[in-house]
C-alpha cells in the first residue's frame, strides 16, 4: 500500500481527499494518524469523526473541507483525490 505522504509529496501545497464509504473513512483516519497526521489544534485523527472530504497538507496537517475547499474540489481548481483508489490501497 502506498503511503498517504509518497502519494501527495507529488503536489504543491493542499491536497483533498475524497471518501465515500464509512468503512474506507475509517481506514483512511488510522492510516493518517499511523502517518503521523494531526488536526491543525494536535487532535489525532482517530478522536473525530470522518468525513467525505478531507485536505492535507505536505507538512502533516489533516483538515476537514470547508465550504470553499468543497466548492474548489466540486470545480476540479484543485487536486482532489479518491481514497483508497488513488492510494493504492
Amino acid at each position: 500500500m502506498t503511503t498517504l505522504r509518497d502519494t501527495i509529496r507529488h503536489y504543491t501545497g493542499k491536497v483533498y481527499v475524497r471518501i465515500e464509504t464509512a468503512a474506507d473513512g475509517e481506514r483512511f483516519l488510522k492510516q493518517a494518524e499511523a502517518e503521523g497526521f494531526r488536526f491543525s489544534d494536535g487532535v489525532l485523527p482517530s478522536a473525530r469523526p470522518w468525513a467525505k472530504l478531507f485536505s492535507l497538507t505536505p507538512d502533516g496537517v489533516l483538515s476537514y473541507a470547508t465550504f470553499a475547499g468543497h466548492t474548489a474540489a466540486g470545480a476540479n481548481a484543485v487536486p482532489v483525490l479518491c481514497y483508497p483508489q488513488d492510494f493504492g490501497a
